[in-house]
């Protein structure tokens, strides 16, 4: 039985002291390496996100404000559509209109 970890195949080794070897591909200075920066990286990680979110929640207010606005102006003008619909269609079909002008 093969395996990544050579702590796994030694017999002599407890569970404890198996737990406790470092895998085969990593070495002392990788580790003191990776064990210093870790820290820094998940800081910066997470005021990155901080000012990510900072930026985020305003642009979320001013469109859900926009949406807002949108919906009530449909609210307001919903019935005048509704109530005189020849007269807004003829206007629609005007504003459409690419052709050359007939006159």
């Amino acid at each position: 039985m093969t395996s990544e970890h050579p702590a796994d195949d030694d017999p002599s080794l407890d569970a404890n002291e198996k737990a406790d070897a470092q895998p085969a591909h990593a070495t002392p200075t990788e580790r003191n390496w990776w064990d210093k920066w870790k820290p820094i990286v998940e800081i910066s990680g997470v005021v990155l996100l901080a000012i990510y979110t900072s930026f985020t929640i305003p642009m979320y207010f001013a469109n859900k404000k926009a949406a807002d606005a949108a919906k009530s102006a449909v609210i307001i003008t919903l019935p005048i559509q509704l109530l005189n619909p020849v007269s807004n269609n003829l206007e629609a079909s005007k504003d459409l209109w690419f052709g050359p002008v007939q006159g």
